[in-house]
């Protein structure tokens, strides 16, 4: 009589476990198609791009005035237009490198001109050692940003797919290409819960 009951219950369990497995509902997402078409997807792609010529720009200025003090250079960062002041401090930066490359050529120097020399290869020694420091910053703030703005984007990514998921009745979402045959793409319904922007 247990061997029956025990064997009745395993039928019983098999059954239940067969009948929940047929009420599963799969949904599919295609993640390659919202990187390639949902507008959230470009808006963050432009701000990262966004970012990365901020920092090309500054980085291209901070190389080219070798001569100025950081204060200088920081003022023309901070200047979005080519003003009066920008053509003075590039004018300032190559009379500087004029002078010096004129005291490079003179001998013998007088302790004045020497001094000078030195202030001057100084400046163009801060100015190297300044750029180098900023481009290693601005690598990692770059990747940072970038690295958090891709999070930023899963999570938007997440929380669109399961809201389609509840509101439809799914039982469960997969990456597109987990699944080999069935399951219904919600996609669409993906990419328009997802905002155009954050």
């Amino acid at each position: 009589m247990k061997k029956i009951m025990l064997l009745c219950l395993i039928v019983l369990c098999f059954a239940f476990i067969n009948q929940i497995a047929f009420s599963q509902s799969i949904a599919i997402v295609d993640l390659s198609k919202i990187e390639q078409e949902a507008p959230l997807v470009k808006s963050i792609d432009k701000e990262i791009e966004d970012k990365g010529l901020s920092y090309k720009k500054e980085l291209e200025i901070r190389n080219r005035f070798k001569y100025l003090t950081e204060a200088e250079v920081k003022e023309i960062i901070d200047t979005v237009e080519a003003t009066q002041r920008i053509k003075e401090l590039e004018a300032q930066d190559d009379s500087r490198n004029s002078e010096l490359i004129a005291l490079n050529q003179k001998t013998p120097l007088n302790d004045t001109e020497k001094a000078r020399q030195t202030e001057l290869i100084s400046m163009s020694k801060k100015s190297e050692e300044n750029l180098r420091n900023v481009a290693t910053g601005f690598e990692k703030l770059f990747n940072e940003f970038a690295m958090g703005k891709q999070i930023e984007l899963n999570n938007q990514i997440t929380a669109a797919t399961k809201s389609v998921v509840e509101e439809k009745g799914f039982s469960i979402a997969l990456q597109k290409g987990a699944i080999i045959y069935g399951g219904t793409d919600i996609t669409a319904d993906v990419m328009a819960k997802l905002p155009a922007s954050l």
